[in-house]
């Protein structure tokens, strides 16, 4: 019988790192999606970007001309409207949240206090 050649030290299954827990206890995550919310505004025949979806909440821009426009002042669409929503991502990593997927929806982790 051919045996192949194999590099490196034989395999020793009681010293076998990556087998062992780092810490004794796994880490518990929480997730937050975040994607754009789409609807329409009165008397509006379109549909455009009226606020954010986190998670199951919808976050709505304000409004202005008797809900008929987005305010284009306001806070919330102001930071998310940055160039490459760097403000809204960064304030989500100020609270702890971790940027894990960047395309299509915004998906964060951060560990279950």
């Amino acid at each position: 019988m051919i045996r192949p050649h194999i590099r490196g030290p034989p395999y020793d299954s009681r010293n076998n790192s990556s087998e062992q827990p780092l810490s004794g206890v796994m880490t518990k995550w929480e997730y937050l999606v975040v994607d754009s919310l789409s609807g329409t505004l009165p008397r509006k025949k379109y549909i455009t970007m009226i606020g954010l979806k986190m998670n199951d909440e919808h976050v709505r821009f304000k409004t202005k001309n008797k809900g008929e426009e987005i305010d284009r002042n306001c806070e919330i669409y102001k930071k998310w409207n940055s160039f490459g929503n760097n403000q809204t991502l960064n304030d989500l990593g100020n609270e702890g949240w971790e940027l894990i997927k960047s395309s299509g929806p915004y998906l964060f982790k951060r560990p279950l206090k």
